[in-house]
């Protein structure tokens, strides 16, 4: 079968290389924005056809960092330059629901527009929690930020096994172009079609598959959490490879991560051995992405900055596979978990007190 199809392979592996070398001098591997600054020369932003696993504990920010990342730091991109492209989310969000990640994005607008703190609970007037008139008022004029978001963003949070999300995200794909395929002779004789490709309608669209998070997903055939998994993320593998597809699926450790050992070897920043249940998603991942929370471990300071100091403020993104790249980048970032928001922190040697200030002074209404 593969000297067939090598047979009808009308361009040469070089010309490939070639074609993708001059794509990228006329700008078109840029990438989308994943609202990082330095980390750009780390991550060279979001790629089309890049599988993404991103690490955490429970409320490490793993989730909130998914979001921020791979879902309004490119749209936002592509709205303030259209001509970098296209961008369409599919969210499944087996850990929060929808109504939480839209009032969140509600305060995230609020806070970034306004300098305003509020939380989910608050908006959406909970327990002792009260929405205040002027606070609704922020709420309703963020209605023309949202608008072009409907088109670009498909949410569920209903929860579905692989072969249902992978059913789902094949036949969305399907509709944005054709399938390139050859005709073969089978060693049984048959004629047969393989799939060489895909041609899509818009090759300037990125689409964009976060599942939040794998450990959630519905079992299928009686399988065991691993091979749930697995299953799951051979088919993120193969709509990478197929349709360009740029899969981020998010994933918690396992409890080895803060046992006392690990604490008295000063090695408790994630490793890829870290991920629960399954080993093959960092095996098929092109870039692994731990977030690790130093105040979590009560660590006083981690490289070099004041984490005693800014608390819950302080998260490391931390890269630990990095196919096309160097692994094993911290990269420090400023964290408002009120409403899922990221920062760089400027590098360690040129932190000063008013940045910490910034992140200290942060106080949500109440």
């Amino acid at each position: 079968m593969n000297d067939a199809l090598n047979q009808q392979t009308q361009t040469s592996y070089y010309e490939k290389a070639l074609n993708a070398i001059v794509d990228g001098r006329q700008g078109v591997n840029r990438g989308l924005s994943m609202g990082l600054d330095r980390g750009i020369d780390i991550i060279p932003n979001i790629q089309k056809g890049t599988y993404y696993v991103i690490g955490g504990q429970p409320a490490s920010g793993k989730s909130s960092w998914a979001l921020h990342a791979f879902m309004y730091s490119p749209i936002e991109d592509v709205l303030k330059h259209p001509e970098r492209g296209d961008v369409k989310v599919y969210l499944f969000s087996f850990e929060i629901t929808i109504k939480s990640i839209l009032a969140k994005a509600i305060a995230r607008r609020i806070f970034l527009e306004n300098n305003i703190l509020v939380d989910v609970p608050y908006l959406l007037s909970k327990g002792r929690n009260w929405c205040s008139d002027e606070i609704f008022d922020l709420v309703k004029e963020k209605a023309p930020y949202f608008e072009p978001l409907e088109d670009k963003i498909v949410i569920f949070d209903e929860v579905e096994n692989p072969t249902g999300i992978n059913k789902y995200l094949r036949g969305e794909l399907n509709k944005q172009g054709k399938l390139i395929t050859r005709d073969y002779i089978s060693d049984e004789g048959r004629r047969e079609k393989a799939v060489m490709g895909f041609e899509p309608k818009d090759p300037n669209l990125y689409n964009i598959a976060i599942i939040d998070h794998v450990g959630l997903t519905k079992k299928e055939r009686g399988f065991s959490n691993k091979a749930n998994i697995d299953k799951l993320s051979e088919y993120m593998f193969r709509l990478r490879n197929t349709y360009g597809l740029t899969p981020v699926i998010t994933q918690q450790y396992n409890r080895e991560v803060s046992n006392v050992k690990r604490f008295e070897l000063k090695k408790l920043e994630p490793q890829l051995s870290d991920f629960k249940d399954s080993g093959n998603t960092t095996q098929d991942a092109d870039i692994v992405i731990g977030i690790f929370n130093p105040f979590s471990h009560e660590l006083p300071t981690w490289r070099q900055y004041d984490s005693g100091r800014l608390k819950d403020r302080i998260r490391g993104m931390c890269v630990l596979k990095n196919r096309d790249g160097t692994a094993g980048a911290r990269i420090p970032l400023g964290f408002i978990g009120e409403c899922g928001y990221f920062e760089e922190l400027p590098k360690a040697s040129k932190i000063e007190d008013k940045h910490y200030l910034a992140l200290e002074q942060l106080s949500k209404i109440h």
